[in-house]
């Protein structure tokens, strides 16, 4: 199950939908209730995860959460496949071609 939660913020993230920690704490507290997991009284009190059991699953998973900063819609339209690889090969056969 963790790992299924970590699939989905690595989703979130490459969408351009990064959560900050306080909202991945509410999100794992969700899904534990929905999933009917049994979680400590502290997290049904506080309606989130413990911040001790998220640095823990940070570190088993080898992720780092931060705040997301806002992402200009002309830079999340531009970093696509085609015009990455494109500009990357175009670049590559220069290369290839100096040297």
């Amino acid at each position: 199950m963790e790992e299924e939660l970590a699939k989905h913020l690595k989703q979130l993230v490459e969408q351009f939908h990064g959560l900050p920690p306080v909202k991945c704490c509410q999100l794992v507290f969700e899904y534990a209730e929905k999933n009917n997991i049994p979680v400590p009284a502290k997290w049904t009190k506080t309606q989130c995860a413990g911040e001790d059991w998220f640095g823990s699953f940070l570190a088993r998973r080898h992720l780092s959460v931060r705040t997301p900063e806002a992402t200009s819609l002309g830079r999340s339209n531009a970093f696509n496949k085609t015009t990455v690889g494109k500009m990357f090969f175009d670049n590559l056969s220069v290369v290839m071609d100096r040297f």
